[in-house]
Parts: structure tokens; sequence; C-alpha cells
């Protein structure tokens, strides 16, 4: 991130405060599995309360990791996790994280809990999800590889956050999220 100037440092910066807001209990836990090498591979859960919003933000993050070191290769040290986004993920079997801010919670969601279960989650106030421009430059991935921008389509709250294509629908390396 200090590499990052000007409006790149701004969303990175607010990407990061989100996953520290997030804390480790907000994270998707994965199914393990071996491939036909006997090496370890994952497949993504999803999180059934999370909002459309946050989601989005999620897969920038996974999308944009750096797995390669300055020359192309392979980082030193243990192998990046193999983590496979099926077109129909499972659920995650964790239990939603308390005291999130309220915009971090898929809408309907929340709305089918009963009061006592809402009064249980205890929601904090929202945090300010900053909009993520159609086509913006951030983090070396869109314009700079060709593409038309992949933070496309994120400010919008809604849509659905399973199934989707392109750089995320298939098997790829990534740290766990």
């Amino acid at each position: 991130m200090n590499a990052c100037q000007g409006e790149e440092k701004r969303v990175w910066r607010n990407l990061y405060e989100m996953v520290q807001h997030l804390g480790r209990d907000g994270m998707s836990s994965d199914e393990s599995d071996v491939d036909e090498h006997d090496r370890p591979v994952y497949y993504v859960r999803t999180c059934p309360y999370r909002s459309s919003r946050l989601q989005a933000r999620l897969d920038i993050i996974d999308h944009e990791a750096n797995h390669t070191n300055g020359y192309g290769n392979q980082p030193p040290g243990n192998p990046q996790r193999v983590r496979i986004r099926p077109a129909e993920p499972d659920e995650s079997t964790r239990r939603p994280p308390v005291k999130l801010p309220k915009n971090f919670y898929d809408r309907r969601w929340l709305s089918a809990l009963s009061p006592v279960l809402l009064g249980y989650l205890e929601p904090a106030d929202d945090f300010q999800l900053i909009s993520i421009d159609r086509g913006d430059r951030f983090a070396g991935g869109s314009r700079r590889r060709g593409g038309s921008g992949y933070f496309e389509g994120t400010g919008q709250e809604g849509g659905s956050r399973h199934g989707r294509t392109g750089g995320l629908g298939s098997g790829r390396a990534g740290a766990s999220r």
C-alpha cells in the first residue's frame, strides 16, 4: 500500500480498514480436499450474511493479490493455497460475526432475523465503503493489463454474489480470506 498514491492509496486504505473491521471472525471458511497430485486444495464457501458491496470488495482484494516476486517467480517459502471458487459454492459453517457495521450484513438476511437474534448480533453503525468507480486503475489491475477495469459495478448494492465468472470464476492460488 505504501507504493500507492492519491486516489489509489485512498481506495486501498479504505479496503484495509474494511478488512480490519471484519477481523478474523468475518472471514469465510474453506472446505479442504486434495487434488490428483495429493496437494491440498480449498473450496471457497460463501457467507450468506455478507452484503454484496462487502463481498465485491473482498473479491477485489483476492483478485489483486500479488502471487509472484519482482521477477515473476513464486516467492520462497510454502506454496500459496489453491482456492477454487465453485459456480455454486456451499455456505460457510461459521456463525456470523457480531458487532460488524450494519452495511457489512446483507439487508435481506438481516430482515429475516427475529428481533432477539438481531439483538444478539448488535450491528454497529455503517462503515463508509467508498465508491470504486468503473475503469479505475487501482492495484495494477485494470487498464494496465489491457482490461476495461476490474472495479466495474462494485459501487452498487444488490446483484448476485455467487457464480461470478471472469478472473474469479475458476481456481487460482491465493491467500486465505
